[in-house]
């Protein structure tokens, strides 16, 4: 049953917040178990199991693709140009395992919550179902959630307790300028030197903001600028991301890009248009749900220290207790690659696990 499930759901794989064939499929897996099921946001599944508690206990998945050919062979490979290259098959399904399970368990120490959720890669559905109030029915006693990670056995799980995955956000830079002939520079305005200054000197401040010990990332991925080898160029586009743990390294990468612009305004007599999106803060753990899990599961291993990919499940543990963990995938093909797979038997572990979860929290041994 789960690999039908990771099977069928791997052909239809969809973008950001549009995944609705993926939810009419789950609603279909769904409808013949004894829950309530709803959409707080278009295209989202909740599937909420009433055993008449006075708590909850939450998990989610995440539901999107990302847009890249599969190069795969292996006969259920997408062919609709999106791909499910991060393992979010892997975590519908095993949600799927879940609910299946829970439809033949009448007696539970509390009330459950499944969450499907579109808009992980983009644009964060987290943020987006917290703001439709998707807690606010219930008292979320703590959440749970999975990704499939690669170089790691087929279902070995791994996890720390506070910081697990960094805060990651887009900049985007754009610079206006006024062109010239080259050989008349002053009656222009320079876009591509100012957006190179800028490039440059905010580089060289930020790697002296911090001491040796606080990890931060200030990288400029893209630079668009100019039209002929022989005209002052008016225009230019960064783009860029910072990554961090601790939100005051955000803070003070964000005033010096500030300062800098500024100051590149001025010399450059350029204007400067500015924004971030796809802010994902920092993927805190709740140490306590944390230790308490891995007190009574010896088998769960350690992160060594904080990854540098993001996550949205990083917006609900801001909001409920929640813990998130790595699975391994049994493969070694990295994530967002075209040729990502995993050994389909993380899945039954997967599912196992959220069930011991929940019998730990009822008491049984």
């Amino acid at each position: 049953m789960l690999s039908t499930f990771r099977r069928d759901l791997h052909q239809i794989p969809e973008l950001g917040l549009n995944t609705e064939k993926t939810m009419r499929y789950i609603k279909k897996q769904l409808a013949g178990l004894h829950c309530k099921i709803y959409s707080p946001i278009p295209n989202s599944v909740v599937a909420y199991f009433d055993r008449n508690k006075e708590e909850t206990i939450a998990f989610r998945s995440d539901m999107d693709a990302l847009p890249m050919a599969e190069q795969n062979t292996f006969s259920f490979r997408s062919e609709n140009g999106n791909m499910h290259a991060c393992g979010h098959d892997g975590h519908m399904s095993m949600l799927l395992g879940l609910a299946y399970r829970l439809d033949r368990r009448q007696e539970l120490a509390y009330n459950v919550l499944l969450i499907f959720q579109p808009g992980e890669e983009d644009p964060g559905g987290a943020e987006l179902l917290i703001k439709a109030g998707l807690f606010e029915p219930y008292r979320i006693k703590a959440l749970f959630g999975f990704h499939i990670y690669p170089n790691l056995p087929a279902g070995k799980i791994i996890t720390r307790p506070g910081v697990m995955m960094a805060g990651a956000c887009n900049l985007q830079i754009e610079i206006k300028g006024v062109s010239s002939h080259a050989a008349m520079p002053e009656k222009g305005k320079d876009a591509l030197l100012a957006g190179a200054d800028l490039v440059s000197h905010t580089k060289k401040k930020e790697a002296m903001l911090f001491d040796k010990d606080t990890f931060h990332l200030l990288h400029f991925g893209t630079f668009e600028s100019g039209n002929a080898f022989n005209i002052v160029s008016d225009h230019a586009k960064i783009q860029g991301t910072i990554r961090y743990f601790e939100p005051f390294v955000f803070d003070q990468i964000m005033q010096e890009i500030k300062e800098e612009i500024e100051s590149v305004k001025e010399v450059y007599q350029v204007s400067i248009d500015w924004h971030i999106d796809q802010h994902y803060p920092p993927l805190v753990n709740d140490p306590d749900l944390i230790d308490r899990i891995r007190s009574e599961n010896k088998e769960i291993g350690l992160l060594e220290k904080p990854v540098l990919i993001a996550e949205d499940f990083a917006f609900y543990a801001k909001t409920v207790p929640a813990a998130f963990f790595f699975i391994g995938s049994g493969k070694s093909f990295p994530l967002h690659s075209n040729l990502f797979d995993f050994n389909e038997q993380l899945l039954p572990e997967g599912v196992s696990f959220y069930e011991k979860v929940l019998d730990m929290f009822s008491g049984k041994p």
